[in-house]
């Protein structure tokens, strides 16, 4: 287990381990325990006992957690939409300048907006293959082509209570199913 400060962050990690495990075995026919987790610092874990053509997406914020598992590359971000005082200063690191100049100037709105685009953007950062990631800033996915279909993404957004989710996969002529269940954590 990677070294943890906080008694939440281990309680983040420990559900999140469950998840993984309880959803892969569901889909596998295989006891919880028989999965094989490998932590990586700063990248989603890696089960290194997972067919080669699967891929996987993990996300976590508060007490919500999410995983995603596909036979495509796919992405997965969940965020808690809390009120930030630096929302123009931050917007400004991911958004594109068009992106920043539909920023809406009410309070709740542009809340909404932020989480939205920046859900997004980290759904698709996530479904890249590590080496694209490293030359991907997020200031680069154009949110509008995104939402509009006129990229090789199928973006699904949700709100889940006070979250913002969104899940990305590759555009097919079928559109993937999305699952959720959902875990209270205390």
């Amino acid at each position: 287990m990677l070294t943890l400060r906080s008694d939440k962050r281990r309680q983040e990690y420990l559900f999140s381990r469950l998840l993984i495990c309880t959803a892969l075995s569901q889909v596998y026919s295989k006891p919880p325990d028989s999965w094989v987790i490998q932590d990586r610092p700063h990248a989603k874990p890696e089960i290194a006992n997972l067919p080669a053509s699967v891929y996987i997406s993990l996300s976590h914020s508060r007490q919500l957690i999410g995983f995603a598992l596909s036979e495509s590359p796919v992405g997965l971000d969940i965020e808690y939409r809390a009120k930030r005082n630096n929302l123009k200063a931050l917007a400004a690191e991911f958004m594109t300048l068009s992106e920043l100049h539909k920023l809406p100037p009410v309070s709740s709105k542009q809340h909404d907006y932020f989480y939205r685009l920046w859900c997004a953007k980290e759904a698709v950062y996530k479904a890249l293959p590590r080496d694209r990631q490293l030359n991907t800033p997020l200031s680069t996915i154009d949110y509008a082509d995104l939402a509009a279909g006129d990229t090789n993404w199928h973006l699904h957004e949700h709100h889940i209570g006070a979250f913002q989710s969104s899940l990305v996969a590759p555009r097919l002529t079928t559109q993937p199913s999305l699952i959720t269940r959902t875990l209270q954590l205390v």
